[in-house]
């Protein structure tokens, strides 16, 4: 920084460290200099006191002082101009052209702390403002460049960022894929196997078959919801949802693992949770789901019980689920990373229990994107409660009653399946997939085979099909353009719309959204069991019969 005492030229007589009364000499002899300034002891200025403050006669108060040798501090005491502390040589020189301009038209003395340091010029100051102003010009220069610089970095890491993310998401997309078709013979093959004459040692096996893939199937989905979650795709939707007939879904799926470990699951359900709320059922069934699988896995003896409330505010309904169990507990250290990401309460856990520490998180996640927060009360070896409360709108009836009719559950025994043999076409280029499809339906239908697009919509052309089971991603032509052209010909020819489900190992929300604005009625995500296809089968030709397709029905993702 410019200061004051960089712009002064010693001269004779007064020498530095001068006293008052060499300073009032100095200003005797010479009358061109009109100014003392004041300075502090980094040289930046802090006051100005001009010539006429000065009496030169001998019997003044400052005359006195003067030649008694006290400092010429001490005379500053009318009127002195003072700028900030630490001011530049701008700032001072602005401030005293603006309040005395006739004061630093010739000279000024420079003082510090008493002490004399020399003589300046407005010619020195004026020089010494412009290097000043050039210094920080060139400053905000350089600090335009170096933000310009920073900028260009910034946007330069912000694109490779974002490459690495949509390379990250078609890697994870295109893992899917590649995980989902394998999987998808072994659910398949296992589902068909569970279903025939076994012994019990046949049984056995093909059990430990179906929970391997599960396992393999939860650890995919858990995978890609963490994936989701942090690009911020994974998004809810709005449904109508009774909290009670979730509770009680979920209750069911419990009940036998807790009896195959001799725990009592107990399902409370308090008035009002049975009305209808919008909100999103996947998400808060994948929640409450995944808070009473680790119930279940971490108590040995006891008891696991499901809890929910409803409480009314207004058009809002808040609904609490709570899980308890008699299991191992959390110590207070457990607890504090409970909800991190591969998180567990010790490594003795993982390896006792199994998982992969996801599970939690990402139901944490989902929660607060539904405005909430998981809340966990736990004593280490008396057992755990996770809450988690909810604001839903309230679903009124005649928002219940616009919704499409929920399609009853589907068998193997089903009518569309025991009246008459339907003609079903399946798509699908993988041999090993067509292979499944065949070994679960095949006995049931009349099953016609097509390995790409292209030929499945010339079979689509040539004849009538009651369903049509359609692959996403094949050689030659494509599931989804496949579809949108047998949509065209059958508006182009007046033909009855044929149900088309998208069968494919294709799993993310934007598939499902492809699929949806292709033309097919619903989206179902390999591996798949033969109870579910033949229910999502019999779910869309019912909606078929209801005088719609089947755009109401849920995706299975």
């Amino acid at each position: 920084m410019t200061t004051l005492r960089n712009i002064v030229h010693f001269s004779a007589p007064v020498p530095p460290g001068a006293k008052g009364a060499e300073v009032f000499e100095r200003f005797l002899s010479e009358p061109d200099l009109m100014t003392i300034a004041v300075v502090d002891a980094q040289g930046a200025p802090v006051g100005l006191v001009d010539r006429s403050n000065f009496t030169l006669r001998m019997g003044s108060v400052y005359g006195r002082a003067l030649y008694a040798g006290r400092p010429i501090a001490l005379l500053m005491n009318e009127d002195p101009l003072i700028v900030d502390e630490g001011a530049r040589v701008a700032d001072f020189a602005g401030d005293a052209i603006a309040r005395r301009p006739s004061a630093l038209l010739q000279g000024f003395i420079v003082i510090s702390g008493g002490r004399y340091l020399g003589v300046g010029s407005a010619i020195s100051l004026l020089q010494a403002v412009t290097e000043d102003s050039q210094r920080r010009a060139r400053e905000m220069s350089d600090f335009a460049m170096a933000l310009s610089e920073a900028k260009a970095d910034a946007q330069a890491a912000l694109e490779q960022a974002e490459t690495a993310n949509r390379a990250k998401s078609e890697f994870l997309a295109n893992m899917s894929h590649e995980i989902r078709t394998p999987l998808n013979g072994v659910v398949g093959i296992a589902s068909v196997l569970a279903a025939s004459e076994l012994t019990p040692k046949q049984s056995e096996l093909v059990g430990i078959i179906e929970s391997s893939a599960k396992t393999l199937q939860t650890l995919l989905a858990d995978v890609l919801d963490v994936s989701k979650i942090e690009a911020g795709r994974l998004e809810l939707q709005r449904e109508i949802v009774r909290p009670a007939a979730l509770a009680r879904q979920i209750g069911k799926l419990f009940s036998a693992p807790s009896a195959e470990k001799g725990l009592c699951f107990e399902l409370h359900i308090e008035e009002g949770a049975d009305q209808p709320v919008w909100g999103d059922a996947t998400r808060l069934a994948q929640i409450i789901t995944n808070l009473c699988s680790n119930a279940v896995k971490f108590t040995e003896k006891g008891r696991v019980a499901l809890r929910v409330d409803a409480e009314d505010h207004g058009a809002h309904r808040r609904v609490s689920f709570s899980v308890s169990d008699s299991g191992i507990g959390l110590t207070p250290a457990a607890q504090a990373r409970l909800f991190e990401r591969f998180a567990q309460a010790d490594g003795s856990i993982t390896r006792r229990f199994g998982g992969t520490g996801l599970g939690l998180s990402i139901s944490q996640e989902l929660a607060r994107m539904m405005g909430s927060d998981i809340k966990v009360a736990s004593v280490e070896g008396e057992g755990s409660t996770f809450t988690v409360a909810f604001d839903l709108e309230v679903a009124v009836p005649a928002e219940v009653e616009a919704r499409p009719t929920e399609a009853a559950p589907a068998d193997a025994a089903s009518s569309h399946f025991a009246e008459a043999r339907l003609r079903v076409l399946l798509v699908e280029d993988h041999p090993v997939n067509r292979k499944v499809v065949e070994l679960m339906i095949g006995e049931l239908v009349d099953l016609h085979v097509a390995e790409n697009g292209a030929e499945g919509l010339e079979a689509a052309k040539a004849q009538p099909y009651d369903l049509i089971l359609m692959d996403m991603q094949m050689p030659v032509m494509d599931g989804l353009t496949a579809t949108r052209a047998i949509r065209a010909h059958e508006q182009a020819t007046g033909a009855g719309r044929t149900p088309i489900i998208i069968l494919t190992a294709n799993a993310l929300p934007e598939h499902i959204h492809a699929s949806r604005a292709a033309g097919a009625d619903t989206h179902l995500s390999k591996p798949i069991s033969t109870d579910v296809l033949l229910s999502t089968m019999d779910e869309v030709l019912m909606a078929r019969e209801q005088g719609h397709d089947a755009a109401g029905l849920e995706d299975a993702a």
